[in-house]
């Protein structure tokens, strides 16, 4: 896996987006070249994990440029996978909704 300028870029974006975003839960990337990016946040017992195995760089590009569509789409042509294929999306799902809900209560509220 060798990503381009672009794609590069991209990679960097995406993962400091996820380290500022993740509040709840774990949530790994593994990339085919055994690049591995965490992003935990505080929790106790039952901690929400997901491991997304990244065939592809442009995963990072599509996610970058496409938010949640970008996402969709790289997940339909295999840009990336669960690790665990049984509960791997739905707690990817249940980490982004539990960050939406965390992250839009410490945000300034507009009167």
């Amino acid at each position: 896996m060798v990503p381009s300028w672009k794609e590069l870029g991209a990679r960097i974006f995406v993962t400091r987006f996820l380290s500022y975003y993740v509040n709840t839960g774990c949530l790994t990337l593994l990339e085919e070249g055994g690049t591995m990016f965490n992003f935990e946040g505080t929790g106790g017992k039952g901690i929400v994990k997901s491991v997304l195995r990244i065939h592809s760089p442009q995963f990072y590009w599509k996610v970058m440029a496409q938010a949640d569509l970008g996402l969709a789409d790289a997940y339909i042509n295999g840009d990336f996978s669960f690790v665990d294929k049984d509960e791997g999306l739905l707690n990817f799902i249940l980490i982004l909704i539990a960050n939406r809900d965390s992250n839009a209560s410490n945000s300034p509220q507009e009167e």
